[in-house]
């Protein structure tokens, strides 16, 4: 890592793995040492001081867990359930250790909106809640 850090234009990936994880505490003290870039793809790099990472969202993996459990339990047949791919992915940044290392994290864009509405869906004026009621789809 000291070699890497010494050169501009070098940046380190760290995969999940045991050996990462088990020296993920060594793996961020020398990234902070030679102000390396670094991506994780676990958020606990991250909250340990590591730069960045992005990877899947932990927390929605083991609610869908529960998820299947919970129909496992109801009697559905492990072979009959769908395998799912994740679906959340985070970006994490460790705004303390930018700012230590020097690095600059531009601000996040505007969020998109899931859904979009023209001008000419709106009506011409907006009901008051006496007289709101829903189209029908």
């Amino acid at each position: 890592m000291s070699h890497w850090g010494q050169r501009l234009g070098y940046g380190v990936i760290v995969p999940s793995d045991p050996a990462t994880n088990s020296y993920r505490g060594l793996v961020v003290d020398l990234a902070a040492r030679y102000r390396l870039p670094t991506i994780y793809s676990l958020r606990s790099a991250v909250v340990d001081g590591g730069l960045m990472s992005y990877g899947v969202d932990i927390i929605a993996l083991f609610r869908q867990a529960a998820i299947y459990a919970d129909r496992l339990v109801k009697g559905e047949k492990p072979a009959e359930l769908p395998v799912p791919l994740p679906t959340k992915f985070e970006l994490v940044a460790n705004l303390k250790t930018a700012k230590a290392q020097a690095f600059d994290i531009p601000p996040p864009p505007l969020p998109t909106p899931d859904d979009g509405i023209q001008p000419h869906d709106l009506p011409a004026t907006h009901p008051g809640p006496e007289t709101h009621s829903r189209r029908p789809l």
